[in-house]
């Protein structure tokens, strides 16, 4: 885990609703996918973020259960820009305990 990496992921989760492609480009090029995918899972199982995969023009579904969340985030066809063919996304954003840990208020694991 890199402290740089879970506080930025923080930093954008706690704004907004990040569809993956989205997270890992706004964090720039730097960061390697699987080093960014192993941090998600661990954020997940910290209960600090939230996984919601559908059309982010609607309502998309959150995925409640850790082990759908992450098996979503392991997928790599879940980190797919959106195109005409491929509207459905997965997406993360922070739940209370994140905006805990990102802002201070919480332990930190």
């Amino acid at each position: 885990m890199s402290v740089d990496l879970r506080t930025s992921v923080l930093s954008l989760a706690t704004e907004d609703r990040y569809a993956l492609w989205e997270l890992r480009n706004a964090l720039g090029p730097s960061i390697k996918s699987d080093e960014l995918v192993e941090e998600l899972t661990e954020l997940i199982r910290l209960n600090a973020l939230e996984v919601v995969r559908g059309d982010f023009m609607s309502t998309p579904t959150v995925v409640s259960e850790g082990a759908s969340a992450i098996r979503l985030v392991r997928d790599p066809s879940s980190w797919l820009l959106p195109d005409e063919a491929h509207s459905i996304q997965v997406g993360v954003s922070a739940t209370e305990r994140g905006r805990e840990l990102y802002f201070g208020s919480g332990p930190t694991p």
